[in-house]
């Protein structure tokens, strides 16, 4: 109606909602039915549908005090929400798989397990699925940009490399790499994981922060690993890349997406909870930006950069079981590369500095 003209307001009576005979079996048939359709409705209005499906809402926090005079009720009341998502949750993949042709069904059955290859030696340390395949296509944009130089001859900077999750498989591949990293406890972590490794000699430790690391050298690669959605200003941020890249370098982002799972069920509210605990030394879910594919690829691109390749992330929120269970993390990794962009938990870009750019 509003999208009609009409004006739309609260009012202050209480309306009292009569579900008739409720019982639980009917409320996951209804909301498994909802679900079916939750698809379209996302694609149609995305602002709208997250906050409608977010699962923390204004009023439970407003009235906390009258589920707190009866517990039971708001026990209750919880538990039939978790259902409710549940039931949604399985009404969206059940439209999803029902779409899949022979075709599609045919590359589920195949990619179900995992093809190894010579480079899963390299992988000793890293059990987590998902996690291999950020690295592995890391190296094939490197490897097939860089077409005829040698892995050693490219110039790499990890900004944000954290313990080095993702920049000590890199080096076994045989890059040699500067870690850029604010935080002097992770260097020390890094650092000692590399000399385990005898790989000192392709690492050189930078302790600074993104905005204020040294810009002397050029790079042929940048890698922005589930950074951006930390820093004060991306835009900033991607114009300095810009400068200490080559031209024609290559910068490779990944981030999260700021309205699907994980961040809607995990780090906002983690974000929510600390606000309201007051906790101001835990930074691990303090995200600044939840990020759209459409407003990523803008400042991307106002930054000087051409997007040349794109890849999904994940489907499934982080749970520790995915850890545990390799099928599980298979099964995440086919559904990602079949669900459309906005219904993942992220995305991998991989850029390019255009030629002929002036940075202001």
């Amino acid at each position: 109606m509003q999208e009609k003209g009409y004006r739309a307001k609260r009012i202050k009576s209480v309306v009292l909602h009569n579900e008739g005979n409720l019982t639980l079996s009917k409320l996951i048939r209804k909301r498994f039915l909802y679900g079916k359709d939750t698809l379209k409705y996302i694609n149609k209005r995305k602002t709208q549908a997250f906050w409608q499906y977010f699962p923390v809402r204004k009023s439970y926090i407003k009235n906390w005090k009258l589920f707190a005079k009866q517990p039971v009720i708001g026990i209750g009341t919880i538990f039939m929400r978790i259902v409710e998502y549940i039931a949604g949750f399985l009404g969206i993949l059940y439209s999803f798989f029902i779409k899949l042709n022979t075709k599609n069904i045919n590359f589920f059955i195949k990619n179900m397990f995992w093809n190894k290859d010579k480079t899963d030696k390299l992988y000793d340390d890293v059990k987590n699925l998902l996690v291999r395949d950020k690295i592995t296509y890391i190296d094939k944009c490197i490897v097939s940009y860089y077409k005829d130089k040698d892995r050693g001859m490219i110039r790499i900077a990890d900004l944000g490399s954290g313990i080095g999750n993702t920049a000590l498989p890199l080096l076994r591949f045989g890059y040699t790499i500067d870690a850029v990293e604010i935080n002097r406890k992770s260097i020390e972590i890094f650092k000692s994981r590399v000399q385990k490794e005898n790989s000192q000699d392709r690492v050189n430790f930078i302790n600074s922060s993104i905005e204020d690391f040294p810009t002397v050298k050029k790079y042929d690669v940048i890698l922005l690993i589930e950074v951006l959605e930390h820093t004060d200003n991306p835009e900033y941020i991607l114009r300095k890349i810009n400068n200490v890249l080559k031209i024609n370098g290559l910068m490779i982002i990944t981030t999260p997406n700021g309205y699907w799972l994980l961040e809607l069920l995990i780090t906002r509210p983690a974000i929510w909870l600390r606000k309201m605990l007051n906790i101001t030394k835990y930074k691990g879910y303090h995200h600044l930006h939840f990020f759209t594919y459409k407003r990523l690829q803008k400042i991307i691109n106002t930054a000087g950069f051409e997007i040349e390749g794109f890849q999904k992330t994940s489907f499934f929120p982080y749970f520790p079981i995915l850890n545990k269970i390799s099928i599980l993390q298979k099964l995440d990794l086919i559904l990602s590369r079949k669900a459309p962009h906005y219904l993942v938990n992220g995305w991998y870009f991989k850029c390019i500095k255009k030629k002929y750019f002036k940075n202001k």
